[in-house]
């Protein structure tokens, strides 16, 4: 074989070298940036979650607050616990039934006002039912072992918030001690615990409408059988979820049941790490992450096991479709540019080396021209994973408390542009005791703790006073260690 033919193959396998080099880092390029742009989405959403979690439970609190005000209420209450201490059931029956009857009305505007769907008055130490107003029928029942924030609000003479599963289902609820004035005693004295629930069944709505993704919560069995009467186990065991061991307690959109027993991802709720894994479903693509969830005993004592998971779901059909079209136009451009090379190789070669290092400096500028196609594409992918409904914007700082990301909407939320943001944003809040506060609270995020939502003065690019709450939440690594705080802010002014 002359050395013309041993040179012309050596090239042509270099080429071809070169070419499958090209497929397979542009291949593992995208595919990072669809996981990073999932994983951001993810992050997005669940924060959202939280948001909106944390704004149900200061309506179920506004609730509560306001029933446990009322005059009458608190003295029919006291009186109906005092007959009941005095051994007249049939004398606590009555006080039952009129404070029952005074606030039925009232119940039923605000049952479809807010959806509220529980009211439940408690007697102390512990938890004993005095009366379920959504529920008359059913009382007397002690609920010390399941209701720790009845336990808890009566004791500490507290509000409180928080998800719990009760005898008759779960709910998002707010507590407030009733208070009420003993004409015998001569003074105010504590009487019980009010408190109004919900079901997750409106915030879950809420966040589809916005986010058009599909949010679900699934509870663990076991704890819905120590939790739930019989009589509505039954119920709540129709909805278990088949090799999950779990029962769906809420769910933004129907069918999510089939859709979870149909699909190749895995099922099992210890896989609630939050990282969005894709899954196939009647010829459709949706990406799934599960967060944890806690009820109101595992906020206050992280070491108790989640009750159930957030499922996060949402169809991602049309940018799998344009992610599978890129990788297959890869492997076709990479294969056209090979044969084209090739064929100019076999012209050229004979008559002048020069031809063959034009054509290599056109193939460099091509591949040079895709990377720049790649690049706009991932552009393309972070303005998506930015975008956010009016009057929230995002915002990130790492370890060293620099800020190094906002959202574009804080222009349209406070006038100033990113950089300006991201350059001068202390300066902006309104009072130094804002200052104190914020550095506080970063350095706590930072730590890895896991902060309620706070609110916080800020003045805008005019200098007039707006008021955002913030919510952040810690970024931990694979070894556990915090890498950044992700945070959205709330316009509530």
């Amino acid at each position: 074989m002359s050395k013309s033919k041993k040179l012309f193959i050596y090239l042509s396998i270099t080429i071809a070298l070169l070419d499958l080099l090209f497929v397979l880092t542009n291949y593992h390029y995208t595919k990072k940036t669809l996981n990073e742009t999932l994983l951001n989405k993810s992050q997005t959403y669940y924060t959202a979650f939280n948001t909106q979690l944390e704004a149900t439970y200061n309506q179920m609190l506004m609730q509560t607050t306001l029933f446990a005000s009322f005059p009458k209420i608190q003295q029919l209450f006291l009186q109906g616990k005092k007959a009941l201490e005095a051994g007249e059931v049939e004398k606590a029956n009555l006080y039952r039934n009129q404070l029952n009857e005074f606030i039925q009305p009232e119940w039923k505007k605000i049952k479809q006002q807010f959806d509220v769907k529980q009211l439940h008055f408690h007697l102390g130490p512990g938890s004993l039912s005095y009366l379920r107003v959504h529920q008359p029928e059913k009382y007397g029942d002690r609920l010390d072992d399941i209701r720790f924030i009845i336990v808890d609000s009566y004791a500490d003479e507290k509000s409180y918030t928080g998800f719990e599963t009760g005898r008759v289902s779960s709910g998002l609820r707010g507590t407030m001690p009733v208070f009420a004035w003993d004409h015998e005693l001569g003074k105010e004295v504590l009487v019980g615990v009010l408190e109004s629930g919900t079901s997750f069944k409106h915030m879950l709505e809420t966040l589809d409408n916005n986010f058009n993704i599909w949010v679900s919560i699934l509870l663990n069995i076991d704890h819905v059988k120590n939790t739930t009467w019989e009589e509505f186990i039954t119920h709540g065991l129709d909805k278990g979820i088949s090799g999950c061991n779990c029962v769906l307690e809420n769910s933004s959109r129907p069918g999510i049941k089939e859709i979870i027993e149909q699909s190749t991802i895995d099922k099992q709720l210890i896989a609630i790490d939050g990282k969005p894994r894709i899954s196939e479903f009647k010829d459709r693509s949706y990406f799934t992450t599960y967060y944890p969830l806690k009820d109101y005993r595992g906020t206050k004592d992280t070491s108790q096991p989640s009750v159930g998971s957030i499922m996060i779901r949402q169809d991602i059909s049309d940018m799998m479709n344009a992610y599978y079209t890129e990788q297959k136009f890869n492997v076709y451009y990479a294969i056209l540019v090979f044969l084209i090379v090739e064929g100019l190789l076999y012209l050229t070669f004979r008559t002048i080396i020069k031809h063959l290092k034009d054509q290599v400096t056109r193939q460099t500028a091509k591949l040079t021209e895709q990377k720049k196609h790649l690049q706009e594409d991932k552009i393309k992918y972070q303005n998506l994973a930015e975008s956010i409904n009016q009057g929230y914007f995002l915002y990130t700082y790492d370890i060293d408390e620099t800020f190094t990301y906002v959202s574009p909407s804080v222009t349209e939320i406070l006038g100033y542009t990113e950089d300006e943001f991201l350059t001068n944003k202390y300066s902006y809040l309104a009072k130094k005791a804002d200052i104190l506060a914020v550095n506080k609270k970063t350095k706590r995020a930072l730590k890895g703790e896991k902060l309620e939502s706070y609110e916080i003065e800020i003045f805008n690019k005019e200098g007039r006073l707006r008021y955002l709450l913030l919510t952040e939440t810690p970024i931990f690594n694979d070894r556990e260690q915090v890498v950044k705080v992700e945070g959205i802010a709330q316009d509530i002014t």
